[in-house]
């Protein structure tokens, strides 16, 4: 049959995707967890060896999917409400979750960097005052490595404060996956071996396709409960089978002595990029070294600081974009986060020089610069179960402070929340928004502009 000019046989496509899917019976498919004698579970056996944990179970859908699950799961092992400490740079998945079970809640907020203004990892001393500051928490979730790529630098001080607490720890590391494959190398080395449970984006890194992620597990009973919601439907019974053989072949290799010496020459050539980024007039290259003691930085994270040019991050962007075909991962105001993968061992030299070519042709920009972002809210109105189980009204900004917002609001870049459902909007947060708005940040969290939909709130509040 003819379509769009490719030649396609309906009846050897209907076959393959009847063999690949697990609501057929095919018993050679193995379990979708990874909990079976086949080759998936095998591939789990595998990771939770080359990570350092005890088990792996799969999350073929997303870590999204595997963070509600997970509190979820901790939520059952327990008779009593949990009260859990979490970071408050969480991602919107894991509050879905804490909605759903309507946990007494402790904010994690984590210092920046007075140099830098950049979000300072957790280190053991932060979780030791944490614990002496909290005893009866059930759970401590956090995510790390950050969004920047900057880790502790002593994951074995932090493993020590856990075990000496009943508390469990839970890590959302969708950005760590380097860190499990590459130990004892220039890669900070993952929280799998002693978390209780850490989540692991695998496609963030080119590690698997679209949606291949993973958990790594110390706590048996922690594991047990996860797969009892994922058998609930966390999990479909029909994943796609080929994110698994992808992340056998990407395992595979890069545990393979090429694949070390591939992310060793990857870590090298990091830093020549970092050198020749620092060689650019006004350019700052932002090192865990700029940020103080007990910090780690990822070579696959490479972030600058474009302030001193007088040009704006989103301008560079938009320039790279349209000049050079260049899509940046993050960019802010006055700092830009590059991700450095195999792929540019060999080209980073063409981004240096872009990124030379627009800081030459761009207008310096005029007027204000960087927008600050208000401190978190404190005021926790009613909880943020009630928050999101209530209906809801949008509400245009001139109207919204005083409202509860029913739903976490945060701006990619760089995606932190700003505000979580159950707290009160202030003139600070709402004037922060419109402000980014228009610098041309997208925020997450509303249904369009702000000057049509506005804010998602509860219908009681006022």
């Amino acid at each position: 049959m003819e379509n769009g000019g490719f030649d396609l046989d309906l009846k050897a496509l209907s076959g393959l995707l009847n063999r690949l899917d697990q609501s057929v019976s095919n018993t050679a498919l193995d379990d979708a967890l990874g909990r079976g004698t086949g080759p998936l579970g095998n591939l789990a056996r595998k990771l939770a060896d080359v990570f350092g944990s005890s088990s792996v179970r799969y999350a073929p859908h997303g870590t999204s999917l595997a963070n509600v699950a997970l509190v979820l799961a901790l939520n059952s092992l327990t008779r009593k409400r949990l009260k859990l400490a979490v970071d408050r740079s969480c991602h919107k998945s894991l509050v879905a979750g804490l909605a759903l079970i309507n946990a007494e809640i402790v904010w994690i907020e984590r210092d920046v960097s007075p140099v830098c203004d950049v979000p300072m990892p957790l280190t053991a001393k932060h979780f030791r005052a944490l614990l002496e500051a909290h005893n009866d928490l059930h759970a401590v979730f956090v995510t790390s490595p950050t969004y920047e790529g900057f880790s502790s630098d002593d994951p074995a001080a932090i493993a020590e404060v856990f075990r000496a607490s009943d508390t469990r720890l839970i890590v959302d590391s969708a950005w760590g996956v380097y860190g499990g494959l590459f130990s004892n190398t220039e890669f900070p080395n993952s929280t799998a071996p002693f978390a209780s449970a850490s989540v692991f984006s695998a496609h963030k890194k080119g590690v698997g396709l679209s949606g291949a992620s993973f958990v790594t597990f110390n706590d048996a009973a922690l594991c047990a409960a996860y797969e009892k919601f994922c058998d609930l439907g966390f999990v479909s019974t029909s994943p796609n089978f080929i994110n698994y053989l992808v992340l056998e072949h990407c395992t595979d290799f890069w545990i393979s002595p090429m694949g070390h010496a591939c992310a060793d020459r990857l870590a090298r050539e990091s830093r020549n990029f970092r050198m020749r980024l620092a060689e650019i007039d006004g350019v700052q290259v932002v090192a865990a070294s700029d940020l103080g003691k007990g910090v780690a930085d990822d070579p696959s994270h490479v972030l600058i600081d474009i302030s001193d040019t007088k040009r704006s991050g989103r301008q560079v962007a938009d320039y790279l974009a349209r000049r050079h075909a260049m899509d940046i991962e993050m960019v802010i105001a006055e700092k830009i986060l590059f991700l450095f993968g195999p792929a540019h061992i060999s080209t980073w030299p063409n981004i240096v020089r872009a990124l030379q070519d627009a800081l030459t042709n761009l207008e310096p920009e005029t007027g204000p610069r960087e927008v600050v972002a208000p401190s978190p809210i404190a005021d926790d109105w009613r909880g943020m179960h009630d928050a999101i189980m209530t209906p809801t009204r949008q509400v245009l900004p001139t109207h919204a402070v005083g409202c509860v917002a029913a739903f976490p609001i945060s701006a990619y870049p760089p995606g932190r929340p700003l505000i979580h459902p159950g707290e009160r909007f202030s003139k600070e947060i709402v004037d922060y928004l419109i402000a980014i708005e228009a610098e041309g940040a997208r925020l997450i969290g509303v249904k369009g502009a702000l000057n049509e939909f506005g804010f998602t709130v509860t219908d009681e509040s006022s």
